[in-house]
């Protein structure tokens, strides 16, 4: 009998089928984080800009929730759509052993967007961005 070859996409589906909950008995289950990149809580200010549907350039500033390799997730009040090509420009803290501000630039894609109000009836929304490229500046 021959079993196909798992491509890396079923693979890693199967070990998260596998992994995401383990029962320890009948009462509990531990959930297991099975992530390729940890997440980072950070809250700091985050630029972004895209280009519209119509060809213009568009802007917004925000806040990280959290950040990894991978991507960041960012609250703001304006947002480029899923799918949009973004830069993104984040304000890291200074550096302990020099005091320097770091800056975290990449492009990437919005993966998925979170609309919603916050108290007081302030509209903001939240999204997702998966980088392609990365690079850390001083300054």
């Amino acid at each position: 009998m021959h079993v196909p070859a798992m491509t890396g996409n079923d693979n890693a589906r199967a070990q998260l089928a596998a992994t995401q909950r383990v029962n320890l008995n009948s009462a509990r289950s531990v959930v297991v984080n099975v992530r390729a990149t940890l997440r980072y809580a950070l809250h700091t200010e985050v630029e972004f800009f895209w280009i519209s549907a119509d060809g213009g350039s568009k802007d917004g500033r925000g806040e990280t929730r959290d950040i990894s390799q991978k991507g960041a997730y960012v609250v703001a009040s304006t947002y480029p759509p899923k799918g949009a090509a973004v830069k993104i420009s984040i304000s890291l803290p200074p550096a302990l052993d020099t005091g320097k501000s770091l800056r975290m630039e990449a492009k990437g894609h919005v993966v998925r967007v979170d609309s919603g109000h916050e108290p007081r009836g302030t509209f903001r929304c939240g999204f997702a961005v998966s980088n392609e490229e990365v690079r850390l500046c001083s300054g």
